[in-house]
């Protein structure tokens, strides 16, 4: 090797002949003896190599012959073959003639691949991130078999005109390329001038397979296709080291994707673009991985986007289009060259699934087929994986102004006219100022989501106003009328169902106006009249009667207040104050939120009268158990069916009492007062009244009428024989009629 001077470059003469040698410990020891030396890039020489086997960048190359050699007036490669290198074959041969003005050769390469082992990892030595996309598409690109011709032809006024065209095959993929550049030999080098040459481009790829298609473009990222014809096109026209006119479209079956503007080729922080992009019927991958045996679920695009990158800054703008079915528009900007990578930007959608989006955030793992099957309240996997979340937050820092004109928060429930901001920060993601309507009311909530050592920390607060409970909460809509909630709750796990399992907090509600479906107040008066025409005192005949008494109305409720305490997974709801219309409530109970289990006590008393048994009022017990959608219902009738029997015992006992005369008796009517005290009115002789019938619970049906058994006539006295008259009739004094005696059982019945 010979060092640059003066007027004459570097130089490099070697010639090697080994059956076997390592390049990679060749470069090491190199790199130790001469440290940071500095080594021009040899602009003449000779170079001839015969190796039977080598090592490059870790891959076995096999017969390894190269005769090459080069100078001011141009260089020339003999014979540059490789007969086996990582799977592939490589030749490489032509002649470059630059003692002309204008240069003038040909070069030829051939590549014949059955694996791209070793062609990858050179191109990861050279540029890693190009030869990680390339070992991510090598399967699909195999066997590849590649010719390349390069001409350089002289052109007017000294330039050079290169032509170069490419034809082969990558797997299932047919590529063909045809580019001419014209470059200025007189103020530059072959080298210099071919970098800044005047492009025009016309390149095609077509396959029966447009995965393969999206992979090698390195689109793969966010766009899925199907196994069926695909076809990439690019053309691009300028100064390679300026801004060049590029079109490019990509089409597989309906779906289409176009992109034409500017692009400044350059390293990273210095690349620019200038794109109009438009995306027709395109799928899009969705953000949360599928589960295992489930396929993907693409989500269907048709945007049209301004893309603009210049200095590290990548901005969307005027984006116009749908999503899965809902509408979108806005603008987003990303800091490429910051760490974390910047964000901002205000999004319009049209709807979106919120648990979605947060679980494609946080990771939230994709659920087993199994539990994706089952109900999503059979069992807890199938609510909630058990399984660790799967990546962290996004390193992003900024904020997003979000609005949505729908936003689903369960299969059945969606907010309307949301608008909120999603503020990213180092390890954590908080959905702020969130306001919009639900089930006509008002909602604001606050959610914040911590990547810490001990999983997912997250930490919300929820507030309803005015919301309609039938269409908030899950179910058929039993319980109506309007709520107020206010609820806060944290909690951390490495897992979802952890996290929901740690949840603690609490809060309050109010429910106001309110019904409770296929409760009526009037089932108490409907079994006891039931009873009272027969019915027999007995529990599944009684409980038959009480769930249809209950089904024919409803309960109302004029208010209902209480507290909400969640721990240990259980969201619980204990002895609230409620005021019922015609009867009284009293309810508890608790929602599993790992399983979403609901668990509830329903008592419904009623309101005391004169009918009450001892005292006491009749109550009817209503029990929740199940999926807290499709609760079971159960009504308890135990303690009804005990008070009606007290009832029948109670009522039995006053007929006896009235039937053997130990009813309280009617007192008589005061006489009139008199002025003679002693002319007291005598009561008639005539038939005494008979006691005030009994209430008209405690009637009897009319017993038969008693046997009339009159005593033997008393023998009439003789007559006096003296003559003294009698007193004449008008003037006798008959005694006052003895008292009624009260007359038992046995008189009523059989006339004694």
């Amino acid at each position: 090797y010979t060092w640059a001077r003066d007027d004459r470059p570097a130089r490099l003469e070697a010639a090697l002949s080994a059956p076997e040698i390592d390049f990679d410990r060749v470069q090491a020891v190199a790199k130790a003896v001469l440290g940071d030396t500095a080594f021009d890039w040899p602009r003449e020489g000779a170079l001839s190599l015969k190796i039977a086997r080598a090592l490059v960048a870790g891959v076995e190359a096999k017969q390894a012959e190269v005769e090459m050699r080069g100078d001011a007036n141009g260089f020339e490669i003999a014979r540059l073959a490789v007969a086996d290198f990582g799977g592939a074959t490589l030749a490489v041969k032509g002649r470059i003639d630059a003692a002309a003005r204008s240069p003038r050769g040909a070069l030829t390469l051939e590549v014949d691949a059955r694996a791209l082992d070793g062609i990858v990892a050179l191109v990861e030595k050279i540029a890693p991130a190009t030869g990680e996309q390339l070992r991510r598409s090598a399967a699909r690109l195999t066997p590849l078999t590649l010719r390349a011709a390069l001409g350089l032809d002289p052109a007017a006024a000294g330039n050079i005109a290169a032509k170069l065209k490419l034809d082969g095959r990558a797997g299932t993929l047919r590529m063909q390329a045809e580019a001419s550049a014209m470059g200025d030999t007189v103020t530059r080098g072959i080298f210099a001038a071919l970098a800044a040459a005047k492009l025009e481009l016309n390149s095609r790829l077509e396959g029966d397979d447009g995965r393969a298609l999206i992979e090698l473009a390195g689109l793969d990222r966010f766009l899925t296709a199907e196994k069926r014809p695909a076809r990439l096109t690019l053309a691009a026209k300028g100064p390679l080291d300026g801004d060049l006119a590029v079109e490019a479209q990509f089409a597989a079956g309906t779906a289409n994707i176009a992109g034409k503007g500017t692009v400044r080729l350059g390293e990273r922080a210095n690349a620019a673009a200038e794109l109009n992009l438009k995306l027709t019927n395109a799928s899009l991958h969705a953000p949360r991985p599928a589960a295992p045996g489930r396929p993907a679920e693409p989500l269907p695009a048709s945007l049209t986007a301004g893309l603009a990158l210049r200095d590290g800054m990548l901005r969307l703008t005027e984006v116009t289009g749908t999503v899965a079915g809902a509408s979108v528009r806005g603008q987003l900007a990303l800091g490429l060259q910051q760490q974390p990578v910047s964000i901002d930007g205000d999004i319009e959608l049209g709807a979106l699934d919120l648990p979605v989006a947060i679980g494609a955030a946080i990771g939230m793992p994709a659920q087993g087929e199994r539990a994706a099957a089952s109900g999503a309240s059979a069992n807890a996997s199938a609510l909630w994986p058990a399984e660790p979340f799967e990546q962290p937050l996004p390193s992003l820092n900024g904020q997003v102004a979000v609005k949505a004109a729908r936003v689903a928060l369960t299969p059945k429930l969606a907010a309307r006219d949301v608008r909120g901001t999603v503020q990213f920060g180092q390890g954590q993601l908080s959905l702020q100022d969130i306001e919009g309507g639900i089930a006509g009311g008002r909602v604001s909530a606050e959610l914040t989501l911590l990547r810490r050592a001990d999983g997912i920390g997250a930490r919300t607060r929820v507030r309803l106003v005015g919301a309609n409970a039938a269409e908030l909460l899950p179910g058929d809509g039993s319980l109506s009328g309007r709520l107020r909630l206010d609820v806060t709750a944290e909690g951390t796990g490495m897992s979802p169902v952890a996290l929901m399992g740690s949840l603690a907090g609490g809060g309050s509600f109010t429910l106001e106006s309110a019904g409770l479906a296929r409760i009526d107040p009037a089932a108490f008066e409907n079994i006891v009249r039931a009873v009272d025409q027969g019915l027999p005192i007995d529990a599944i005949r009684i409980r038959d009667r009480v769930d249809a008494a209950l089904a024919r109305g409803s309960l109302g409720i004029t208010s209902a207040e209480g507290a909400i305490s969640i721990s240990e997974g259980q969201a619980r709801v204990s002895n609230p104050t409620v005021r019922a219309q015609r009867a009284d409530l009293a309810a508890n109970g608790s929602v599993n939120l790992i399983d979403g289990a609901l668990d509830a006590r329903l008592i419904l008393f009623a309101a005391g009268g004169a009918a009450a048994a001892a005292e006491t009022r009749p109550e009817i017990g209503i029990v929740l158990r199940g999926p807290v959608d499709t609760p079971k219902r159960t009504t308890e009738v135990a303690a009804l069916a005990s008070w009606l029997a007290l009832r029948a015992v109670e009522q039995q006992s006053k007929k006896l009492d009235v039937l053997e005369g130990r009813a309280p008796p009617v007192q008589p009517a005061a006489t009139a007062p008199s002025g003679d005290p002693t002319a007291a009115k005598v009561p008639s002789a005539a038939k005494p009244k008979s006691a005030a019938p009994p209430a008209a619970a405690e009637r009897l049906s009319p017993l038969p009428a008693p046997i009339d058994v009159h005593p033997a006539a008393t023998p009439r006295a003789p007559r006096a024989q003296s003559g003294a008259a009698a007193p004449p009739p008008s003037q006798a004094q008959s005694p006052p009629p003895a008292p009624a005696r009260p007359r038992s059982l046995l008189d009523l019945l059989f006339g004694n």
